[in-house]
């Protein structure tokens, strides 16, 4: 099972973060203001995938050496699993629990605001393609499923013993998602979503398992920094207009 070389250290919080995160928040209300397509392309290009990149960065493995081993017990396996389910609920209360409460509120919202014929026509999409097409109102909230099951996802990957099998992983989620986007095809709950989610959510799980961003911060002078980062901002501006 892969290691998780980062201790956290709960008396220190890097602020940069939350910074990052609210110049998020921002691109996204942004994104969904009546602004230019040019505006729109660019933001839509980053902040969905950074969001997800952010979770991995902080995430902590589940499972690891403590909880199964090979000396481990019956009932240390049992405990462990009745752990995992612990782990899951509590997830899904933090997800599932409030996308329902908000679906909830917008359809009814929706219905005294928009009194439409058919009430009944934006249920459908509540389970399949899950807010991206034809719910009113709750556009935004297929983030908290795909998330939930990005989560899910990870868990699993707990398990992978080799970063070599990490990397094949993150770009195999990649390329599921991908195909599935150019496809258009959608599964339920915004599963298709959480392919791609998961590339990014391990991307950020890897870069901090193996410090890399440590190192670019500390090994790096502040000139080389902003020297680098527009660079990429050069390259990538194109092609996210190419790319479209």
């Amino acid at each position: 099972m892969r290691s998780n070389k980062y201790v956290p250290d709960d008396k220190k919080r890097e602020v940069e973060w939350d910074v990052l995160k609210g110049i998020l928040m921002i691109y996204v209300i942004i994104g969904h203001l009546d602004v230019s397509e040019y505006v729109r392309t660019y933001i839509y290009s980053f902040h969905m995938p950074l969001f997800f990149l952010i979770s991995g960065y902080f995430y902590h493995p589940v499972v690891n050496a403590a909880c199964i081993s090979k000396s481990s017990s019956q009932r240390n396996t049992l405990s462990f699993t009745n752990y995992l389910r612990r782990v899951i609920s509590k997830k899904a209360f933090a997800l599932i629990y409030p996308y329902i409460v908000m679906l909830i509120l917008n359809y009814l919202a929706w219905i005294i605001l928009y009194r439409p014929e058919n009430i009944f026509s934006p249920i459908i999409h509540i389970f399949w393609s899950n807010t991206v097409d034809g719910l009113p109102i709750a556009g935004a909230l297929w983030f908290l499923t795909a998330l939930f099951f990005v989560f899910i996802f990870a868990l699993f990957l707990d398990y992978i013993k080799t970063d070599g099998w990490l990397i094949v992983s993150i770009v195999m989620f990649a390329i599921i998602g991908s195909v599935l986007n150019l496809l258009s095809f959608r599964l339920p709950l915004a599963i298709d979503c959480a392919f791609e989610g998961t590339a990014f959510f391990e991307l950020g799980y890897y870069i901090k398992n193996k410090g890399l961003m440590t190192i670019f911060i500390h090994k790096l002078s502040k000139k080389w920094i902003v020297v680098i980062s527009c660079i990429c901002l050069l390259i990538s501006l194109p092609l996210i207009f190419l790319n479209g």
